[in-house]
């Protein structure tokens, strides 16, 4: 899967990414977003977020592979089920990479997801990130 968005505001679109207070603003559509979570942003970091989604509250984990300051974000990214208190995979483990080129006073913002398992998560994803980015967008454009 692969998607693009140019965004106002070049200065703060790369740090949208960094922080879970910043991307507890953005990720997620419509009324889908993080409920809790924690995160350590760097090479070798790893996050956990508690997710509402259609599905049901959900857990996103992962660890980042690679950042490039005002380039390029690296990082695995898979839901689970959290079943007991012990997360229980809902999906294989896909690999998101991020990269991030300016363009006038714009910066695109360019998505690959690679090993999603099914035409519906291939679906799902895409739904989300496109939604995710609009309410990014709607939030450097204040």
């Amino acid at each position: 899967m692969s998607a693009r968005r140019r965004i106002d505001d070049p200065g703060s679109v790369f740090a949208a990414f960094t922080t879970y207070e910043a991307l507890k603003l953005w990720l997620g559509p419509g009324e889908c977003g993080i409920q809790r979570g924690e995160m350590d942003f760097r090479v070798g970091g790893t996050y956990r977020m508690e997710m509402k989604t259609p599905h049901g509250d959900l857990v996103l984990r992962g660890a980042w592979r690679e950042i490039v300051p005002s380039e390029r974000i690296v990082l695995t990214w898979q839901w689970f089920e959290s079943v007991d208190g012990k997360d229980e995979p809902d999906g294989p483990e896909t690999l998101l990479t991020f990269e991030f080129t300016g363009v006038g006073n714009e910066t695109e913002v360019r998505l690959t997801q690679i090993g999603l398992a099914s035409a519906e998560s291939l679906q799902g994803h895409e739904h989300g990130w496109s939604g995710s980015f609009d309410k990014l967008e709607a939030l450097l454009s204040v």
